[in-house]
């Protein structure tokens, strides 16, 4: 059931969505050129070469070009049976004191790309409840979270800062 959901199907497997669509200037003229931009998330695992691979060979056609605009390969799985996982888990419980912690991928492109040399354990995570209404805004149409939800988010990363500095 978990795959069927496509907030499920981007935790385990590589995600391609085309975003932007650039073609033709008439609506009774058949363009010559047409442009797509896709933007990929690629699963832990995979590299952009295997899945550029598999884009050429599905579209199996010379005259479609692919020209790569910007890459960032899958960040490396991190740790979770470490001090550093315990500690954010225990941040996390001093605020949900019921929560089940445990490790996921983060399907968001987040600044932790630009780390990824520094450390070999980068925490990737928002802690913020989300209902399942709250999907269908991610980078659209009236995106937010509650007042209640961002407080919480406030106090988790406070007491990760708290924690670390013991």
């Amino acid at each position: 059931a978990y795959s069927k959901l496509s907030s499920g199907k981007a935790m385990i497997q590589t995600t391609m969505t085309p975003t932007i669509f650039d073609a033709g200037i008439k609506d009774n003229v058949v363009p010559t050129v047409a442009k797509a931009t896709i933007n990929l998330r690629i699963l832990p695992g995979h590299t952009s070469t295997e899945i550029l691979d598999y884009i050429k060979n599905v579209l199996d056609d010379d005259r479609i070009e692919i020209n790569a605009i910007e890459i960032h390969e899958p960040s490396p799985v991190s740790e979770f049976g470490n001090k550093a996982f315990n500690e954010l888990s225990l941040a996390i419980k001093d605020v949900y004191p019921d929560a089940l912690v445990a490790p996921s991928l983060m399907i968001a492109a987040t600044d932790s790309k630009y780390y990824t040399g520094l450390s070999k354990n980068l925490y990737k995570f928002m802690p913020v409840l989300f209902e399942s209404e709250d999907l269908p805004r991610f980078h659209g149409i009236n995106e937010r979270i509650g007042i209640g939800n961002y407080t919480k988010a406030v106090q988790i990363y406070a007491q990760c800062i708290i924690r670390w500095n013991k």
